[in-house]
């Protein structure tokens, strides 16, 4: 049986040493010297992304990228089966330094019932949006990336404003992509909802899921996320985008059948070791601000995608959705209800996932001809709420931001399993925000 993993080289240039073959798709790679590998593909899509550490790991690294230390070099890389992986190891130990899990992951959308409770100005006044106004924070000067499907520019915003406006052109994934240029989707929906708050920040459009994997053999994967995280690293590296930078996540890894099992050194979701979960948290060792939503597995009406036993407390956030680092949002109706698709806790990597919960199932960008719905409208909410919030205070710790919305929320400092310590709350949030700086 075929097996997708993520090799993670010492030297990008590792990869050149091999010959391109005749495939349809990827490459065809066997090795020109005396000792011939086992047949393997590699995904011709995307060059080997530079895979960083988080910085007080520096003296593991094999050198850097500006000042930032990184690991290796990773692509993502089908083998005949589990025996060419090993063999691959053996043949090359002193220029691989490791071979993961590299599962398929997929977007959040869900409805369970199809009706909508309520629309953006509820949810807005439910988060008070006006106390942010009223501090003149909108997000000026603040960058949101929008890790989806691509952005639809010519879509407007709650405020009338066309989404074009809004992107910033010179920051985008993957190449070769013009930002914006997406159809209306589940990319243009979490863009809507990342501006309730900061209708004014800048949006960068990361279209991971666009154009990527549209082979039959190759559906998209976790080593297309770690090439767009290390370009959103090595945009960090060169000091870009010139502002504060909050990267919100509306996907995950719904089944994990294509992981490999708990306890296996490859495996991902309860693996931060993984590189994919290192290149995460070496983004919020340098100040960005990650936020992903918690799925869409809960046990009441969990998504057709999720594994048999991947749905509902305990076995429904992991991954990068239950990193300690990162602000993991559950999803609630604007009457205060958590719906039946959240994803329950605890986390897998951290217990105390969700971090706090935000609305979802109401009518706003109407991209799919009905409401805003799954965690994936819930997390870009917050992830505005932090935009905003950053504009002034562009220097607190992504630590510290996320403390003070878990502190500040509908049920701090209680935390439950299926809404974290409750709904975020940017008034009081702000004024939390304002004691320490006071102080």
């Amino acid at each position: 049986m075929e097996e997708w993993r993520i090799v993670v080289a010492r030297n990008p240039h590792w990869y050149d040493e091999f010959t391109a073959g005749p495939q349809a798709y990827g490459y065809g790679f066997h090795h020109s010297g005396p000792q011939v590998a086992e047949y393997f593909h590699v995904d011709e899509e995307i060059a080997p992304a530079p895979v960083f550490l988080p910085e007080e790991r520096a003296t593991e690294s094999v050198g850097t990228v500006g000042k930032l230390p990184v690991l290796g070099y990773a692509a993502g890389v089908r083998f005949e089966d589990d025996a060419a992986v090993a063999r691959l190891g053996r043949l090359y130990r002193d220029d691989i330094i490791g071979v993961f899990a590299d599962p398929e992951i997929a977007v959040f959308p869900t409805d369970c019932s199809g009706a909508s409770i309520g629309n953006w100005q509820d949810v807005n006044r439910l988060i008070d949006v006006p106390a942010l106004r009223a501090a003149n924070l909108d997000g000026t000067g603040v960058f949101i990336a929008v890790v989806d499907g691509g952005i639809d520019g010519t879509a407007l915003n709650a405020y009338g404003i066309a989404l074009a406006t809004l992107i910033d052109r010179a920051y985008t994934y993957p190449s070769g992509y013009a930002p914006g240029t997406a159809g209306p989707g589940h990319g243009t929906m979490v863009a809507f909802d990342a501006l309730l708050a900061a209708p004014n920040a800048r949006l960068l459009d990361f279209a991971m899921f666009r154009g990527l994997g549209t082979h039959p053999t190759v559906p998209l994967r976790l080593h297309h996320a770690l090439a767009a995280y290390g370009t959103l690293m090595i945009m960090m590296a060169q000091s870009r985008p010139p502002g504060a930078l909050v990267v919100t996540n509306s996907w995950g890894i719904p089944d994990r059948s294509t992981d490999k099992p708990i306890g296996d050194p490859m495996n991902y979701c309860e693996n931060a070791e993984h590189p994919f979960n290192l290149q995460l948290r070496a983004l919020i060792r340098v100040g960005v601000d990650v936020v992903f939503a918690a799925g869409n597995c809960g046990a009441e009406c969990p998504d057709p995608k999720c594994g048999a036993g991947d749905t509902g407390a305990g076995r429904s956030i992991h991954g990068a959705n239950a990193l300690h680092d990162v602000v993991t949002v559950a999803g609630v109706t604007t009457r205060g209800d958590r719906v039946g698709y959240s994803s329950q806790g605890p986390g897998i990597l951290d217990s105390e996932k969700p971090d706090v919960a935000c609305y979802t199932q109401f009518d706003g960008s109407a991209w799919n001809g009905g409401p805003d719905v799954g965690t994936s409208a819930a997390a870009p909410i917050v992830a505005g709420v932090i935009a905003a919030l950053r504009q002034g205070y562009p220097t607190v710790s992504p630590a510290l931001m996320k403390s003070t919305l878990r502190n500040t929320a509908s049920g701090a400092p209680v935390w439950n399993p299926d809404v974290g310590t409750g709904i975020i709350h940017a008034g009081r949030a702000l004024d939390a925000l304002r004691r320490g700086a006071a102080s």
